[in-house]
């Protein structure tokens, strides 16, 4: 075992090539020790102090901590008693990951600390404090995505019924501090306007997690009759099988985002007027439309956190047809606005679908963005009067909508309906 701890830290002489492979490959013999062989590591506090001396002060990389992440993987999967003993006695350890959240690697490590002590019988750390660190890890560029996956790891932890819930985590989510993180990260948006590209990237980064980890938080559902309202990049695993984050989880957050609709629409509104808007669409612009998605639509909402108003859906209304017509190279805005309307139409049963169908400033959006078929906000605009188009077979009733009718006026719709004609690419080409 000496022998392996001195391959480990590299201190064979060798070449500097040679010295890396032979510590991953000690990292990846250590980590497929079989269970006595890893208890035995734990019991020896010297063997122990090589491996968490991987990544403390004066020996931390990219390369060790790769390693020790193999090593804490293999340790955290055991749970026994030393395995967890190891993990809340070594706080030294832990703040290490805190420390370089940059790296993905150590996320990794951090999430390993906070499963394995979620089995002892109480937190030997300051939850609120690590929860702190988070925050800021999210409000950091070059950490914030590490801490996004970190969170959605743990919210899939979490949501496990296999006897490893998280406290940290379920503590993070009811956090007053991750409350208001979000709800101040709602005020900042407007403040992009003021700032140079540098800061403005820095500050809307930090704006679009906190509002992409609270959209998470709020939606991390699935049950047998529904599936989760997730966008395309959560990990798989939250979509497979019988996921649920219960109520009491959520509630707390989606309660704290209902109250504060009207300042993220006039966030919203107030980041209509950047001046290069035709060439920059603000991540978090396109993040508060995924929140007021949830917000509206989600099937799993708690019902204590309250509802939308109708008020509130026709300034969302207002704000997202206008945005079309500003953010006009912004697909993945469009692609969001596409979405919301499509469940505005489909969705009979809401107050808010008569209110829509009436007054609806989308198809005249749609009808000014004629003038300029070039932009992709053009075709985005017709896809949205298409889908009305296919819902009024779906409901005959639409075709009555007030709102709808300018764009009867002014596009032929039955010609947009036609399917697409196959394509002679050579010809087209002109070949």
């Amino acid at each position: 075992m000496s022998e392996l701890m001195n391959f480990l830290h590299r201190r064979e002489v060798v070449s500097m090539s040679s010295s890396y492979y032979l510590s991953k490959a000690a990292a990846e013999l250590i980590a497929s020790l079989p269970s006595d062989l890893i208890t035995a590591i734990l019991q020896n506090e010297t063997w122990v102090g090589e491996i968490i001396s991987l990544v403390t002060a004066g020996h931390f990389s990219s390369h060790n901590a790769f390693c020790f992440e193999l090593i804490l993987n293999r340790i955290s999967n055991m749970h026994t008693e030393d395995c967890i003993h190891f993990f809340t006695s070594h706080p030294d350890a832990l703040e290490c990951c805190c420390k370089h959240l940059d790296n993905y690697s150590m996320c990794l490590c951090f999430r390993y600390f906070m499963l394995c002590v979620s089995s002892a019988e109480a937190s030997p750390f300051d939850i609120a404090h690590l929860i702190d660190i988070l925050l800021q890890g999210l409000r950091t560029f070059d950490s914030s995505d590490n801490v996004l996956a970190l969170i959605n790891l743990l919210l899939a932890d979490a949501a496990i019924d296999d006897g490893l819930h998280s406290q940290f985590i379920r503590a993070f989510c009811v956090s007053p501090a991750l409350q208001d993180a979000v709800v101040a990260a709602i005020g900042e948006m407007p403040a992009l306007l003021g700032c140079s590209k540098l800061q403005r990237r820095d500050a809307d980064d930090a704006c679009a997690h906190l509002l992409r980890v609270a959209r998470r938080v709020v939606s991390t559902v699935f049950d047998e009759d529904h599936a989760p309202m997730v966008d395309e990049d959560l990990f798989v695993q939250m979509q497979e099988g019988d996921f649920r984050l219960e109520d009491a989880l959520r509630t707390p957050l989606a309660t704290a985002l209902l109250a504060h609709v009207d300042d993220l629409l006039a966030a919203m509104e107030a980041l209509l007027a950047l001046e290069d808007a035709a060439a920059f669409c603000p991540k978090c612009f396109v993040e508060a439309g995924y929140v007021l998605e949830v917000l509206l639509f989600s099937l799993n909402l708690p019902e204590e956190a309250g509802e939308v108003s109708l008020e509130q859906v026709r300034r969302v209304d207002h704000v997202l047809a206008t945005a079309m017509g500003t953010f006009t190279r912004a697909s993945l805005l469009h692609g969001r606005v596409k979405r919301i309307y499509k469940q505005f139409f489909k969705r009979a049963d809401l107050p808010a679908h008569q209110l829509i169908v009436d007054a609806s400033e989308i198809f005249a959006a749609a009808v000014r963005m004629l003038e300029k078929p070039a932009l992709p906000a053009c075709g985005a605009l017709k896809n949205i009067c298409r889908r009305y188009e296919k819902c009024i077979k779906e409901n005959p009733a639409l075709r009555e909508g007030k709102a709808y009718a300018v764009v009867a006026e002014h596009l032929d719709m039955a010609e947009e309906m036609k399917p697409l004609q196959d394509i002679d690419v050579g010809e087209a080409r002109g070949s």
